[in-house]
């Protein structure tokens, strides 16, 4: 007898504890290719996966310090009034790196109010990712216009001289026979 009622008080408990809101955050690198000088989006996502809403919602991301990073749009600090049962928000930033290096993505810092009261938790971590130089960038993955406009313009030279050389002997014979 005393094992039921001790099922059903935790029952009775998990029911009263599932009415509180419960944030779960992600953060992700939308680029597949981080370079410096480049634009790097940054995506954050908090569901509310509880049964009631949270209210005093603050996203904190302390990874992206001046020194390392021009911040282009967006905040790396978000507040939103509440989100409902079921609900979810999505924040971005873009930032710019200023240095080649590996850098490791952290989590950002999420804090809001339930019935419990004041609650913390963690966004996913990208973790470490390289960022490549500007020079690199350049040249893997641009597309490099002037250069193939330079290389058939210096294919004209030994391609096209030829030809006009033959054309104008051609029309010079054809006159005079």
């Amino acid at each position: 007898m005393k094992v039921v009622f001790a099922l059903a008080a935790l029952c009775l408990v998990g029911l009263v504890a599932g009415e509180s809101a419960l944030l779960l955050a992600g953060k992700s690198v939308q680029n597949n290719v981080l370079a410096e000088n480049q634009d790097m989006i940054v995506k954050y996502i908090i569901f509310n996966k509880g049964t009631s809403a949270a209210t005093d919602v603050t996203l904190e991301d302390s990874n992206f310090l001046p020194a390392e990073y021009f911040q282009i749009t967006g905040a790396t600090k978000a507040t939103w009034a509440s989100i409902p049962a079921g609900g979810n928000v999505t924040h971005a930033i873009v930032v710019k790196p200023l240095f080649t290096n590996y850098f490791n993505f952290s989590s950002a810092l999420v804090t809001y109010t339930n019935e419990d009261g004041q609650q913390e938790t963690l966004t996913s971590a990208p973790g470490v990712m390289g960022i490549i130089s500007e020079a690199n960038f350049y040249r893997e993955f641009h597309h490099q216009y002037f250069e193939w406009a330079f290389f058939l313009l210096l294919l004209f030279v030994p391609i096209g001289f030829p030809y006009f050389q033959y054309a104008a002997s051609a029309a010079g014979h054809s006159k005079s026979q």
